[in-house]
């Protein structure tokens, strides 16, 4: 296909043949817009309307072909045996029909559609002893994006095999070979002269080009066979009743088991998010995913907090941060999220607002610091300076306007209740050494914790209760009464004494700076407080004395 209204500056340069010891790099489509691959000149127009595809077989001679099966497979099929028949293939199917009962489309579904090569040759030569098919042979396999249709051809010439696929089925490449000899076959990743490589529809960061774009080398996936699946912790508390030979049994669950399934699109399949600990790269792929979607939250973005309210919701983050056997990155990425969404933007906008002091004098404030300890207290929270109130709306699906919107809803005592008393577990387990911690790692265990408690403190959701508590786990010989040093608990440590991580002691001193910024608004109310009563009874004795000094008999 050659383009009519080429411009006559047009230059065209050959490719040039690179040198075998230069190292290879991936061809690059000109930045033109325009490819020349020997007499043919493609522009982006023309790559356009192209959308066939292929990919070519080699099969050497000596490798026998009737051990080698070409074509595609899908994310439906599954390897269960080490020798592939294609009679055990699952196939339906699907005929369309309008109300009147006729056939409008019919569509055949299969889990793969691989063919044999041997009859490929044979059905597009006149050899019937096989001879030809040990000298090797080329075999072609298409596929049409635009019409959804599937073709072979061998030695250049098209066969009877034709497939019609369905819109959005995913397809890739495949081929079972049992080797007979050293040499056994070539996948060859180039073009015809009538389609496009198969580099130009699996590259989804280029444009269609005509020069295949793979890497020199790569890697082929190997399919292996596996069948296993993960026991859950606690079993299910399931109880059968007969009720009757007509009405058959009835069976009632107690309490289900929860558990979050992770898709893959790409295998079509679901897996357990507590599998993951074994998949190192899925592992890695979803905690950055989980980092992707708390940056999005930054700067109080409640759109994006909102409509990522519905990829994961109040069950999901519930799930995992009380899962004990969630793995690290994971345990902190789901952490982190939670802060993000439903928490960070109020948690900011108290530690901006830490310095300053908008302090209402009335009966309130001097009732409040009636007794001396209060001035200097770490235990209470109650304050009477104006602060920022925290609001949370309902997660809305689609959002109009944003001046109504903020943080989107989440039940944070639900939160606190429960990493209160995580963290009080996490310290009596760490006692002694802990080998199995939860989240593999002892800076997994108290980061997301401490964190989680430094920002529920921040945006006022702790009570007096939860601060006393959490004082005792710090230092419980400083702060708890009850505690015996030369009794039961002789061994007993907080968290100042104990060995951790260099990151959980970072959070937990943001801990101790919020902490010692409540004590510090305590003092200014208390000297406030102190210092309204104290002007006015200065300014009462300085009154008396004028008084004084005017109604007394000293000469003028």
């Amino acid at each position: 296909t050659r383009p009519t209204n080429l411009s006559t500056d047009l230059k065209i340069v050959p490719p040039q043949i690179p040198e075998r010891n230069a190292p290879k790099t991936m061809s690059v489509a000109a930045p033109t817009g325009v490819e020349s691959i020997g007499n043919e000149i493609y522009d982006g127009e023309c790559l356009k309307l192209i959308n066939e595809y292929f990919y070519g077989i080699r099969i050497f001679p000596g490798q026998d072909p009737t051990h080698v099966y070409v074509g595609w497979v899908t994310t439906q099929f599954h390897l269960h045996s080490k020798d592939f028949n294609q009679s055990r293939v699952r196939k339906s199917t699907v005929h369309i029909m309008d109300e009147y009962g006729r056939v409008v489309d019919s569509l055949n579904r299969q889990s793969c559609y691989m063919l044999r090569a041997d009859e490929l040759y044979n059905e597009v030569t006149q050899d019937a002893t096989g001879k030809g098919t040990s000298q090797g042979m080329f075999i072609g396999c298409f596929v049409d994006a635009a019409t959804g249709y599937m073709t072979f051809t061998c030695e250049g010439k098209e066969t009877g095999h034709k497939y019609k696929m369905e819109p959005e089925t995913k397809l890739f490449p495949a081929v079972f070979v049992e080797a007979t000899s050293k040499e056994i076959l070539q996948i060859e990743l180039g073009r015809t002269s009538t389609t496009l490589p198969l580099s130009a529809a699996v590259l989804q960061n280029s444009e269609r080009h005509v020069t295949p774009q793979f890497p020199p080398r790569l890697k082929v996936q190997c399919l292996k066979p596996h069948q296993w699946a993960r026991v859950p912790n606690v079993s299910l508390q399931v109880h059968a009743l007969k009720l009757s030979d007509i009405r058959g049994w009835s069976m009632l669950c107690e309490d289900p088991v929860s558990m979050l399934a992770l898709h893959i699109p790409e295998e079509d399949r679901c897996i357990d998010i507590l599998e993951l600990i074994e998949m190192e790269k899925l592992l890695s792929f979803h905690a950055h995913t989980l980092t992707l979607y708390s940056a999005l939250c930054y700067q109080s973005n409640y759109r994006a907090a909102h409509a990522l309210c519905q990829h994961v919701d109040q069950k999901q983050l519930l799930y995992a941060i009380r899962s004990e056997f969630m793995s690290g990155p994971l345990r902190r990425g789901f952490y982190d999220l939670l802060i993000s969404l439903h928490l960070e933007s109020h948690a900011t906008t108290m530690e901006t607002c830490k310095n300053e002091y908008i302090i209402p004098i009335g009966p309130e404030l001097k009732e409040l610091y009636q007794d001396p300890e209060m001035g200097h207290s770490l235990r209470s929270l109650k304050t009477e300076s104006v602060q920022p109130q925290m609001k949370m709306t309902d997660i809305a699906e689609s959002v109009d306007n944003i001046r109504s919107l903020y943080s989107p809803y989440f039940p944070l005592d639900v939160v606190r209740n429960y990493v209160m008393a995580a963290l009080d577990e996490a310290v009596q387990i760490n006692q002694l050494h802990n080998r199995d911690p939860v989240g593999g790692s002892n800076e997994n265990l108290f980061l997301p914790l401490l964190k989680l408690v430094d920002r529920l403190l921040l945006v006022g959701v702790l009570s007096d209760e939860d601060v006393i508590k959490l004082l005792i786990m710090f230092d419980p010989e400083t702060w708890d009464p009850t505690f015996e040093k030369e009794g039961k608990d002789e061994h007993r440590k907080g968290l100042f004494n104990m060995k951790m991580a260099e990151g959980a002691k970072l959070q937990m001193c943001y801990l101790l700076h919020h902490l010692c910024d409540m004590q510090l608004r305590h003092r200014v109310e208390s000297i406030i407080s102190y210092s309204h009563d104290f002007v006015g009874d200065l300014q009462a004795d300085q009154l008396q004395r004028y008084v004084d000094i005017k109604q007394s008999d000293l000469p003028s």
